[in-house]
């Protein structure tokens, strides 16, 4: 999805109370969400891990949630540029030789996730994988795209390619 702003600035992290990404108006209860981010720095894989606003008055239980990820088959280059809450004994990111992965532990307060910078564009006939294990607060996961919204199978890493030339 092409956006008018940086990935930093759309993900909206809160650096005052470390805590949560901004209403991106796509997070869903206990779901993790992954899309592709682009702007005029190139392209971002972002994951947003809950939705927040459940705990302030909206829908869904308090809950909170622990996930680590991996993502291998990365552009050379390819970092972390957000990360949803800053590196501590909860969370951890790491990045380089084509992978990263991710650790994240929030709270029943909060979201929690990341923005993966993918550099210009991920090259024609390339695939991310990225691999997800749920340990509490996740009940679904899905992939956002302009063409709609698309649940991916827990337990199953998903493929995220580049196969058509742009014209």
């Amino acid at each position: 999805m092409v956006f008018g702003q940086s990935v930093v600035n759309y993900y909206g992290y809160d650096t005052v109370y470390n805590a949560s990404t901004s209403d991106l108006g796509l997070q869903e209860s206990e779901t993790i969400l992954l899309f592709l981010h682009e702007d005029a720095a190139g392209l971002s894989l972002v994951i947003v891990h809950d939705r927040a606003e459940q705990q302030i008055g909206g829908p869904g239980p308090l809950t909170g949630g622990d996930v680590q990820m991996t993502i291998s088959g990365l552009p050379a280059g390819a970092t972390w540029v957000v990360q949803d809450d800053p590196p501590t004994g909860q969370d951890s990111y790491t990045s380089g030789d084509g992978g990263a992965s991710g650790d994240w532990l929030w709270s029943p307060c909060c979201t929690d996730g990341g923005a993966l910078s993918l550099g210009a564009e991920l090259p024609l006939n390339q695939c991310v994988q990225v691999s997800a294990t749920f340990a509490d607060g996740i009940n679904a996961w899905r992939f956002r795209s302009g063409a709609g919204s698309f649940a991916l199978t827990i337990g199953t890493p998903v493929q995220i390619c580049h196969e058509h030339a742009s014209v």
